[in-house]
């Protein structure tokens, strides 16, 4: 069989899969330690082949995988999760035989714990959104839900789609998408009426509010202001965040991550960072290491220190402005020692107007309220 991007997994696949499968580790091990959730929900929509002719795991035999080691792991328990994986493609590896067909039979060979039930469908996207946007918005309190969606393209698939599937506020998303393409032609489909090949990338930009008049630099300015809009959709109740796969100069993917909860968030940015060691934001795959500029890198020690210069602040306040931003408390922290090394000073003091000792934030620390403040 002559390989393709079709039967073989490339690095680029490789790499988001690797970033799901440590995300749905952390994801488990939260959730299964919450007295009140009492299941939890994945979905798969697109999870194509299952392995593919490289050996490569695809997203849906490392659900299996990792739920498997989930309960290994715990004393071989595992809370009640309940799995749907959907494809309705054919495949690329046996002729004749349905991906999803493909995925059953590799999952049986794979442990099941009994708490564990698994669905298999071939939906078009469409009809699978309709059905599980009827199961979450019947799910009970005690419930959540963990969807990852990488289309093939984009064509099916809208932003108001991906709200409402945040709609319950129990549910979090992984959305994949080709952002080069995406970047490349942003401008001539909503600009040229004449650009046929532009119009699901039309519709998909004009729901996020983005229009023939809106310009990008660079793709990755296409993608912060493309995470800035999907808040905006949102109504800023959701966390938004961004993981950049660059395979080389020309192309870009993404994964855009959704929760309204944020505990899920920072677990999200846990596993950024343990993939992009320098700065938490993508990996890439050519032999550069310089994912990131210098402006770049520098450009969170100024947004910290003007944001904190611009109001009270407390340690909580600060917290949630370094997730918002894509960093960690431990990188807050170290930024704002930095700051101090550099002369800055910074004031932090009780509630009750008590000065704390130097270098001493609690940014992680939620059972105690400080104001820190920036003197001239």
């Amino acid at each position: 069989m002559k390989q393709s991007a079709k039967n073989v997994m490339l690095l680029h696949s490789q790499a988001k899969v690797a970033l799901y499968q440590k995300y749905l580790a952390k994801y488990l091990n939260i959730l299964s330690r919450v007295d009140f959730i009492r299941k939890i929900c994945i979905y798969d929509f697109m999870c194509g082949e299952g392995k593919y002719t490289n050996g490569e795991k695809g997203s849906a035999i490392v659900t299996f995988e990792t739920i498997k080691n989930h309960y290994y792991s715990n004393n071989n328990s595992c809370p009640p999760i309940s799995v749907w994986m959907n494809d309705n493609g054919m495949s690329d590896i046996d002729v004749g035989k349905s991906k999803i067909e493909r995925v059953e039979e590799l999952q049986h060979s794979i442990y099941k714990p009994a708490t564990v039930q698994v669905k298999f469908t071939k939906y078009e996207f469409i009809e699978m959104y309709e059905q599980v946007c009827f199961e979450l918005n019947t799910m009970p309190a005690n419930t959540r839900a963990l969807i990852f969606i990488d289309p093939y393209g984009y064509k099916d698939v809208r932003p108001s789609h991906l709200a409402n599937l945040l709609g319950n506020q129990k549910t979090e998303i992984i959305f994949f998408v080709p952002i080069s393409f995406m970047y490349r032609f942003a401008e001539k489909s909503t600009s040229d009426p004449t650009f046929s090949g532009g119009a699901s990338l039309k519709k998909f930009l004009e729901e996020l509010g983005i229009f023939d008049n809106d310009k990008f630099e660079s793709v990755d300015v296409f993608i912060h202001q493309l995470k800035n809009k999907f808040r905006i959709l949102f109504n800023q109740l959701t966390y938004v965040d961004t993981f950049t796969i660059k395979r080389d100069a020309q192309n870009t993917y993404a994964l855009f991550f959704f929760t309204h909860n944020e505990t899920g968030f920072r677990k999200m940015l846990e596993t950024k960072w343990e993939i992009d060691r320098n700065q938490g934001k993508g990996h890439r795959l050519d032999a550069n290491p310089a994912l990131f500029s210098d402006m770049e890198i520098s450009g969170y020690k100024i947004e910290l220190k003007e944001y904190i210069k611009s109001g009270k602040r407390t340690n909580h306040d600060v917290f949630k402005f370094g997730l918002n931003r894509g960093y960690l408390p431990k990188h807050t922290n170290q930024t704002l020692h930095d700051l101090e090394t550099e002369g800055l000073k910074i004031i932090v003091t009780s509630q009750n107007g008590d000065r704390v000792r130097k270098s001493a934030y609690y940014l992680d620390d939620r059972k105690i309220s400080v104001v820190i403040e920036i003197k001239d």
